[in-house]
């Protein structure tokens, strides 16, 4: 999969090329996500410990509610994925529960295995998934896990945007 850079403007307007960015295959839907800016300074904070840490990030970063074009198809299959590493979830968390209070080797079990799977799903989803990068300036995004096909349609668009 591959990278390109897109103008936050048209990803919150819905104005990208009509192709899936996941398969390069024609749509008209897109589906709603969220992509977040921190500082590059910002992982020096953790040297202070991991509390700094999240407030510098929560206090200095920002994000955008965005539109990322995405065939039906595609968008389905997500869906699938993070429901599952819910229900996973969900499962740990009761197993994990219900063995605290009835000493269960067998509820332990189920818990890491539900752990595992939880784990594993979020992994599927996030290489699955369309992931961003808001630059600097906020006026571009760097998208990833994006089809070839989508990323020669937005060179087109903008021209090659120089690596920020």
């Amino acid at each position: 999969m591959a990278r390109t850079w897109v103008a936050t403007d048209d990803l919150v307007e819905k104005a990208l090329p009509g192709l899936c960015a996941r398969t390069g295959r024609p749509t008209e839907t897109y589906a709603a996500t969220k992509f977040a800016r921190s500082p590059s300074w910002a992982p020096v904070a953790s040297v202070a410990g991991v509390v700094p840490f999240l407030l510098v990030g929560l206090v200095a970063s920002g994000s955008i509610d965005a539109q990322v074009p995405l065939h039906p198809a595609v968008e389905r299959r997500l869906r699938r994925l993070v429901q599952v590493r819910n229900i996973a979830g969900l499962v740990t968390l009761a197993a994990l529960i219900l063995w605290i209070a009835l000493d269960s080797t067998l509820l332990l079990w189920l818990g890491l295995v539900g752990l595992v799977v939880a784990v594993v799903w979020t992994a599927i989803g996030i290489g699955a998934s369309v992931g961003g990068q808001i630059d600097e300036t906020g006026d571009w995004v760097e998208l990833r896990n994006v089809h070839r096909t989508f990323v020669a349609a937005t060179d087109e668009r903008y021209g090659e945007v120089e690596a920020r």
